[in-house]
This record gives C-alpha cells, sequence and structure tokens, in this order.
C-alpha cells in the first residue's frame, strides 16, 4: 500500500494511502476508508483549502499526491498544480530578482560579495525548484495525458520553467545557452501539439505569448519576438468571435499582455 505523509501545522491529514485518509490532532487519530474518486476529491478538496489560505507548500503537496494517484488531471485539477508549482518556484525568483537589481546599484565590495553570496544561494534554490518540477511534467503528466490541450499545457509549462532556469544563469554563459534551447524545444513540442487548437485557445496563446518572451529575455531577439506577437493577436482577433465565454474570458488578458509586450519591444 503506498503512503503520502505530511506535516500540516499540529494538526490534519497525516498520511494517505490508496484507499485511505488518516487525520490526526493529539492522541486522536482518525482513519476514514476511501474509494480512489473519493480520495482524489479529498485531497483536491484539502489543496483548495491549502489555496485559500495561503499554504501554498501544502497546496502543493496535495496536487503532487492527486498526481501519484495517476490518470490525467482534469482543467480544475491541472490549474491548481500550476498555481501550486508556481507560487513556491516563483518566491525565490522574485527574490533573486531584487537582489540582481539591489546589486546593480551596490559599489561597496564587500556588500557586493555578500548579495553575490546570497544570490548564489537563491540560484541554486531555484534549480532546484525547476528541476523537481520538470521532472514531475516528464515523468508523471506527460505520460498519462490523454487530450491535445493537456500535453500542450505540459509541454508549454515544462519550457516555462526551463525559461526560468535560464534567466539565473549568466548571460552568454554555455549553461544559458543549453537551457534556452531545451526551451525552444519544448516550446516547439507545446506548438505541435496545440496547432489544431483554436487561435484563440488560451493554452496555445500562452504558448506564443512565452515562446515571444523567451525571445525576447532570455534569447535576445526582440525582432523574433514582434514577429510571434503579432501572428499570434492577428490569428487570434480572426477566430475570437467563435470563442465560448470560458475561452473568450481567458484569451482577452494574453492578447492584452502580448499588445503591451509589442509596445515595449517595437
Amino acid at each position: 500500500m503506498k503512503s503520502y505523509n505530511y506535516r500540516f501545522n499540529e494538526a490534519s491529514i497525516v498520511a494517505l494511502s490508496t484507499d485511505a485518509l488518516y487525520v490526526s490532532h493529539q492522541s486522536v487519530r482518525l482513519e476514514i476508508r476511501l474509494n480512489m474518486a473519493d480520495l482524489r476529491e479529498a485531497l483536491l478538496f484539502t489543496a483548495k483549502i491549502a489555496e485559500g489560505a495561503e499554504r501554498f507548500d501544502d497546496m502543493l503537496t496535495f496536487m503532487e499526491s492527486i498526481v501519484d494517484l495517476g490518470n490525467d488531471l482534469t482543467d480544475e485539477e491541472r490549474g491548481l498544480l500550476s498555481l501550486a508549482c508556481s507560487e513556491k518556484t516563483m518566491s525565490p525568483i522574485r527574490s533573486w530578482r531584487i537582489i540582481k537589481a539591489i546589486l546593480s546599484f551596490e559599489s561597496e565590495e564587500s556588500h557586493a560579495t555578500l548579495a553575490n553570496n546570497y544570490l548564489n544561494e537563491l540560484a541554486d534554490e531555484i534549480r532546484n525548484l525547476t528541476s523537481q518540477t520538470i521532472s514531475m511534467i516528464c515523468n508523471k503528466l506527460l505520460p498519462n495525458a490523454t487530450t491535445a490541450e493537456n500535453k500542450a499545457f505540459y509541454y508549454k509549462m515544462a519550457a516555462d520553467y526551463n525559461r526560468y532556469r535560464a534567466e539565473i544563469e549568466k548571460p552568454n554563459s554555455q549553461e544559458r545557452k543549453e537551457v534556452g534551447e531545451k526551451c525552444l524545444a519544448g516550446y516547439a513540442m507545446a506548438s505541435e501539439a496545440a496547432k489544431n487548437l483554436p487561435a484563440y485557445d488560451p493554452v496555445r496563446l500562452g504558448i506564443n505569448l512565452n515562446l515571444s518572451v523567451l525571445y525576447s529575455d532570455i534569447l535576445d531577439d526582440e525582432k523574433r519576438a514582434c514577429e510571434i506577437g503579432r501572428e499570434a493577436l492577428r490569428s487570434s482577433s480572426a477566430e475570437l468571435e467563435n470563442a465560448n465565454e470560458v475561452h473568450y474570458s481567458l484569451a482577452l488578458p494574453i492578447m492584452s499582455i502580448l499588445r503591451e509586450n509589442l509596445v515595449k519591444w517595437e
């Protein structure tokens, strides 16, 4: 029987198996027998609670357990997993960016050395987090993906985390070049999986948005970034009237970001 063990403050779910949920508080221990569907529902519910409480590490733990149960993720599960991974990874990335900016103004050598040491520690943390996420995508999510949209989403997600990794590597370094190539390959696979989705589909739009950001921010090719952004806007605008309400509401913010980026790059 496979078990998952958690520490969730002083009381909470402390273990999950393939057919049972165990809850403990102080000296009281409760065992709830669940079938697979109920277990998945329980994990999803606790993940939502963790999200509401802004306990994103716990949220990620519960969502990873859903992934471990097998089968493809629903749209809701996919979104919650993506959010949990993003919240855990973006926190050190935001810190890295702030310290990087501070360093650009720091003239005291001893202070710069201390800041650089801290920056390197954060970079190691980011490398570890991005590697864990990419491993989960490649080894667990993609093998279970059953729809073109999910495959495209997972390829895009893996490419995004490689892009985060590329950002922390030194400009013109071999490491940045190698990770940048992985990003391009990942977005290419995502685009291939999404080729039959409507141009306004938020996953397909997101691939083009993030690919354009890769060219601008990592590969230093704003001309190519603009070409990708303009084509994504042109094709999605032409088909947008056919979008359902959900796709329409999700597509508009992405298209807005594309327009803002084009103004900046052009």
